[in-house]
């Protein structure tokens, strides 16, 4: 009977240290946004411009210090041969942050004209005033504190 008496404050003492334990990972602060996918290339003007069709965009806050502002856009583009793009530019003095989205393609490129489906993220970065924010001149949201 005494065996079984500090049996069980062991395991459960050696159960609670392996949780603790974990797998060795701090979770760390969460990282920065940096350049997207559709951030524009400098080959992109070798390119021909087509339209973007947006159906669906989205602002989150990511849990930082400062605060960082992520844009998520959903839509589909002209063929599967294009490329999704978005120019970001703030405008200090409007208090106004513009992001336009568009789509890229080889001019020479021949392609199934059908609609391809893209989705991407935009980094806004931190915002130390009130933003808003437009998507190809659409209103989608306000950023800032």
């Amino acid at each position: 009977m005494r065996l079984v008496s500090w049996v069980w404050p062991v395991l459960f003492l050696g159960a609670a240290v392996g949780c603790a334990a974990g797998d060795g990972a701090s979770p760390g602060p969460t990282p920065t946004p940096g350049p997207s996918s559709l951030s524009p290339r400098p080959a992109d003007d070798r390119l021909q411009r087509g339209p973007a069709y947006l159906e669906a965009s989205e602002l989150t806050e990511l849990e930082t210090y400062p605060p960082q502002y992520l844009l998520t856009l959903r839509g589909s583009l002209p063929t599967p041969c294009h490329e999704a793009r978005a120019r970001v530019e703030r405008d200090d003095a409007s208090g106004e942050i513009r992001v336009e989205v568009y789509s890229l393609v080889a001019p020479d490129r021949a392609c199934a004209q059908v609609l391809a489906p893209f989705e991407g993220r935009v980094p806004l970065g931190a915002a130390t005033r009130r933003y808003q924010v437009l998507v190809n001149g659409a209103p989608v949201g306000a950023i800032g504190p």
